[in-house]
């Protein structure tokens, strides 16, 4: 980046309402959270680390849902 300013760009279905029948985004929940970390990233900030991890080695978690 050029002026070494962070940005966020929100396509207008970002915001559009989320129908449970019809997904064609992720719902609520999940869109307002990553947007949330990233803003707060930008801010130079860190939104969580688990304390402990080695460096050089790469974590991987695996989750299911209904």
């Amino acid at each position: 980046m050029e002026y070494d300013t962070p940005v966020q760009i929100l396509l207008p279905h970002t915001i559009d309402q989320y129908n449970p029948e019809n997904p064609s985004r992720e719902d609520d929940a999940t869109t307002f959270w990553n947007l949330v970390v990233a803003l707060f990233y930008k801010a130079n900030n860190l939104p969580w680390r688990v304390k402990g991890l080695l460096d050089d080695t790469c974590y991987v978690g695996i989750s299911f849902s209904p």
